[in-house]
């Protein structure tokens, strides 16, 4: 496989971009663990406690998953540019 050279804006570009992403998807965990939180101090039934419940559940799953990926990738970027 032929080796990817960039030159460093092109980098620089990359880089800031990665970095935006991941502060979206960093801020979006922060907001469901907020709403998680939150959650503690509503009357809701048994029912749709658990309903909500499950759904922020699935929510935070998607959103950890695409944190450790984001820091994965920021991983390989940074490792590559060394």
């Amino acid at each position: 496989m032929p080796e990817l050279v960039l030159d460093a804006e092109e980098l620089a570009r990359l880089e800031a971009a990665e970095a935006r992403e991941r502060g979206y998807w960093e801020g979006a965990y922060d907001l469901l663990r907020l709403l998680c939180d939150s959650l503690r101090g509503l009357k809701l039934c048994k029912e749709c406690e658990s309903k909500v419940r499950d759904l922020l559940d699935y929510a935070l799953a998607i959103v950890e998953e695409r944190c450790l990926q984001q820091a994965k990738l920021s991983f390989s970027w940074s490792y590559r540019s060394r």
